[in-house]
């Protein structure tokens, strides 16, 4: 029997009772304030203080061409279709042509990706787990510039092996925390954030039991909130690096409770990210909606990302054709793209909008194979763009993005206001020289930034 539990601390019970401090606001205020937010949270300003790699400041007059090459902001889709853990594929191989396609897509308009490895599929036999193909995505993500987060380390749903089925309860938890270990410092310094334990708010539902019973069983007994706080514990020892995530589709106080609380104390908190996961198979998520969430896990103090966003492109009423109607299929409309473009444009421009949001992942970029047969992605499974993916592409290297052509004054200095990210300069003086540079835009960036430029190829 497990002797370990959690009491909830006066700050965690304070927590859960409030809500972000700031006036509640309408609707109309909500969509009709969000572009004065953006640019308020999103952007920023700086005076640029140009100069040659001798140190000397560049002439007035000098022409800047600054083009944004990173957004700050992560937007990010879910890398399971190129790199698959449970047919064990890396999709380079097996489908060339259209992992070239559907990798030139993610890069175009993407900067984070979620690399899948639920320990159910990842590791089949002991001793055995499919480093290789994470190493494989390690590497892809590297040569494009793409921010990685691990997803997930613990879920006692799908996401354990059965080989852990004739453990005793203590045995089970202890492999499930060594495993931890083990991918997080196998990848310490390629995979930078990990959602720890995943789902813990309904951790004893039905099919969790049916699926994971001896791993459900152990939480029961040692009760979820210890549970919870001992995987996080390990995790902070195995790479005190690492970003760490909460992850729940449950966005009431049963996550709060169990997900989050857990991790509180006098001393500060053992997760770093709240994580929200916001699948609308079923119907989208009103303004209201969208910004109510945002404000309820804000008030811990942490960024809030949403780590897995669907919103489909087919039949409104397909979710529950496709559970109930013998061999229906969930197909993508022209009707149901023109539909998913206007809410993920909505979608995304809110939650842009509010401060503490400092992420967004897509969770099927493909209608190929994507979670429960939905026309979920913002491509069609052959790879083609929806509309969705082309509003998202005007938002975010678009309305989001930042390039400017100006003059340097008196001592090389150059006004400038953009999106906070990173840059590159390229100038040209009037006597023919071409220098170029880089440097980054962030809300805490001295004025003026220093910027050395040096010849131009």
């Amino acid at each position: 029997m497990f002797e370990r539990s959690v009491v909830l601390p006066a700050i965690a019970l304070a927590a859960i009772a409030g809500f972000a401090q700031g006036a509640a606001m309408d609707e109309d205020e909500i969509l009709g304030g969000a572009e004065a937010r953006i640019r308020e949270h999103r952007m920023a300003g700086a005076e640029l203080a140009l100069a040659d790699s001798a140190g000397r400041p560049l002439p007035e007059g000098t022409l800047a061409r600054i083009e944004q090459t990173r957004h700050a902001f992560l937007f990010g889709v879910c890398t399971q279709w190129l790199f698959h853990i449970f047919s064990e594929e890396n999709r380079f191989e097996t489908r060339p042509e259209a992992a070239r396609l559907y990798s030139d897509r993610f890069v175009e308009l993407f900067n984070f990706g979620t690399t899948q490895v639920y320990w159910g599929g990842y590791e089949r036999e002991p001793g055995r787990p499919q480093y290789d193909l994470t190493q494989a995505n390690c590497d892809w993500a590297k040569r494009h510039g793409i921010a990685l987060k691990g997803h997930p380390l613990v879920w006692n749903n799908i996401g354990a092996p059965r080989w852990i089925a004739a453990m005793e309860t203590d045995r089970a938890v202890e492999a499930q925390a060594r495993r931890l270990e083990e991918v997080m410092k196998r990848f310490q310094g390629q995979i930078a954030m990990w959602d720890v334990v995943n789902e813990a708010a309904a951790y004893e539902r039905e099919d969790a039991w049916k699926a994971n019973p001896v791993l459900t069983k152990a939480m029961q007994e040692m009760g979820v909130e210890a549970f919870v706080r001992l995987m996080y514990e390990r995790a902070r020892q195995a790479d005190p690096s690492a970003l760490l995530l909460t992850n729940d589709y449950v966005l009431d106080e049963r996550y709060e409770k169990r997900g989050i609380a857990p991790l509180l104390d006098s001393e500060g908190a053992l997760f770093d990210i709240v994580g929200i996961q916001s699948h609308m198979h079923a119907a989208p998520w009103t303004p209201r909606k969208i910004w109510d969430v945002c404000e309820r896990f804000a008030k811990y103090g942490k960024p809030i990302h949403f780590t897995e966003t669907t919103i489909p492109s087919g039949d409104p009423d397909g979710r529950r054709r496709s559970q109930q109607e013998r061999g229906y299929r969930w197909l993508t409309t022209a009707e149901g793209e023109a539909r998913q473009a206007r809410e993920v444009e909505l979608f995304y421009t809110i939650l842009f909008s509010h401060p503490a949001v400092e992420a967004i992942t897509w969770w099927s970029l493909t209608d190929d194979q994507a979670w429960l047969g939905a026309p979920a992605g913002l491509l069609r499974a052959d790879m083609s763009p929806k509309p969705a993916y082309g509003a998202l592409r005007r938002l975010i290297k678009g309305k989001w993005w930042t390039t400017l052509e100006t003059h340097a004054s008196a001592g090389g200095r150059v006004d400038f206001r953009g999106f906070l990210g990173d840059y590159r300069i390229l100038a040209e003086t009037s006597d023919g020289r071409r220098l170029q540079g880089r440097f980054s835009l962030a809300k805490d960036s001295p004025s003026p930034i220093p910027i050395v430029l040096r010849p131009a190829p």
